[in-house]
């Protein structure tokens, strides 16, 4: 995640390389995913906190932090 970029667009960006990858593990798709995003971010610290381990599940929740 860029300094000025949104969460809108990580995700976009990290949804069209998934799809590149073939039979991936969600476990290091999920730290990923965490390790790339600003850890001054609300969904950053909502997913460190609830111990997220589904990509689908992370997927499906940002709406409420890409506000």
């Amino acid at each position: 995640m860029k300094p000025r970029e949104s969460l809108k667009q990580y995700i976009g960006y990290f949804q069209s390389q998934i799809v590149l990858v073939y039979n991936y593990n969600d476990d290091v798709v999920v730290a990923a995913f965490i390790s790339r995003m600003q850890v001054t971010h609300s969904f950053y610290k909502h997913l460190v906190k609830h111990e997220v381990t589904k990509i689908s599940n992370i997927l499906t929740r940002p709406q409420k932090y890409s506000n």
